[in-house]
């Protein structure tokens, strides 16, 4: 059962006026530009807008993986943008995950229950296996410090009770990972800075902005003008860290930058598997495929992680026809979607239930994805937001990735607002080149 912060609704009794920094969205990527901001520069007054609950969107909603497998995605990054960037993007990923770890056991260790885990990445067919082999093999002979990083071990190996006891698998890679809940992260942090920072930072819950306009000759040292149903707030600098729902807000990325729904469950084997949690996440990855008996496309990808506490088991997935896989609606899962997380967990274990007594809850979120996988972020080009000024900022479109991402884009967001310029080993300066 969810249990809402203390400060999920939060707001002040009457809108600020003015802000130096608007930051819209109050997920992980949102909390880290106002963390990075608040930090960096002692003079930057910072508001956190959201339109409904703290931490309501992908990242409170997600499966708690920190993880990259860089290996898998190698061969793709390099055939599109050569082996030297794409390597850059990995150690971009791989240096999120391990700050993010470091950063979640010093600001909220108990409450994220943050922890190191071997990642169980199988694959449910031989194709895929091989294929992901050969791209790690690829990845470690252009970058020959990544060697032993990976291990990979066949069907029977995975079989193993004493080690995995996965069902229906060709084999899979082990590499090291981390685990944790996101939400309780994020609403730490923002606790944390609302502690330290309460007279420069503003946090305003079921504020939802509506619509962002640029009035210099209203107020030239404040020109953003932000729409809201509590009245207007006025910025020098707008951040969009809204994900799959920014091109409400920028028409313009319509098309660039699109939702998609997926679907999540706990469920309760109820003693039938052991308790992994503090050691082990698992991926399961197989082709997609249309299932003509329940009348959904298969997206092949599936993630699950275990309660360390509970042994409640969180496992997501996607089992939909695509015009309600790509909306922006999560108030509901998907009942299709939701029954074959049920029967594939139980398949995966090689377990059988009754009564689908396993459930004990579910729902969705919404991701932001792009055309290339590769999320948007940077400085926003006049050509869409369609406004003069250039104090408009964007980090969005993790394609389901954002955990390995967010953490320092938003970091390097919020650097480049504060110094005007991009840290080495972080992002390129400039405008985000694939919005224009």
């Amino acid at each position: 059962m969810h249990i809402p912060h203390s400060l999920a609704q939060i707001q002040s009794a009457s809108l600020p006026e003015t802000t130096d920094v608007a930051i819209i969205g109050s997920g992980i990527t949102g909390t880290s530009v106002a963390k990075f901001l608040l930090e960096g520069r002692p003079d930057t007054h910072v508001t956190i807008l959201e339109a409904r609950t703290l931490c309501s969107g992908a990242t409170g909603r997600n499966g708690g993986h920190l993880v990259t497998f860089g290996g898998a995605g190698y061969s793709a990054l390099k055939a599109q943008h050569g082996a030297d960037e794409a390597a850059k993007i990995l150690k971009f990923a791989q240096d999120t995950c391990d700050q993010l770890l470091e950063t979640a056991k010093e600001m909220a260790r108990d409450e994220s229950e943050i922890r190191p885990v071997t990642r169980v990445r199988a694959f449910g067919d031989a194709e895929s296996l091989e294929e992901v082999k050969r791209s790690v093999a690829a990845y470690e002979l252009d970058h020959p410090a990544m060697r032993g990083r990976f291990e990979f071990i066949d069907g029977k190996q995975a079989l193993e009770v004493q080690r995995f006891g996965n069902h229906h698998v060709a084999g899979a890679a082990l590499f090291p990972a981390a685990a944790l809940w996101p939400y309780r992260f994020v609403l730490k942090v923002i606790e944390h800075l609302r502690n330290i920072y309460s007279a420069r930072l503003s946090i305003e819950a079921n504020t939802p902005v509506t619509d962002v306009q640029y009035l210099p000759d209203l107020r030239v040292s404040h020109p953003y003008a932000l729409r809201t149903p509590r009245g207007n707030i006025y910025a020098r600098q707008v951040v969009y860290c809204t994900n799959g729902y920014t091109s409400h807000l920028l028409p313009e990325l319509r098309g660039r930058l699109f939702p998609k729904r997926a679907t999540m469950t706990v469920q309760d084997l109820i003693g039938l598997a052991p308790n992994r949690g503090d050691s082990t996440s698992w991926n399961l990855h197989q082709k997609a495929r249309y299932d003509p008996n329940i009348d959904a496309i298969l997206n092949g990808s599936y993630y699950l992680q275990q309660n360390a506490n509970s042994g409640f088991f969180f496992f997501g997935g996607e089992a939909q026809i695509a015009h309600t896989a790509l909306t922006s609606d999560d108030t509901n899962a998907s009942a299709v979607s939701v029954q074959h997380l049920v029967d594939k967990l139980s398949e995966f274990f090689g377990i059988e239930h009754e009564n689908n007594d396993a459930l004990v809850s579910s729902w969705s979120g919404i991701m932001g994805f792009t055309p290339d996988s590769l999320p948007l972020a940077g400085k926003l080009p006049s050509s869409i937001t369609l406004r003069d000024g250039d104090g408009e900022w964007i980090a969005a479109g993790f394609n389901g990735g954002g955990m390995c991402l967010c953490w320092r884009v938003g970091e390097a967001i919020a650097k480049q607002i504060t110094v005007e310029t991009c840290p080495i080993g972080f992002l390129r300066p400039s405008l985000c080149p694939r919005c224009a």
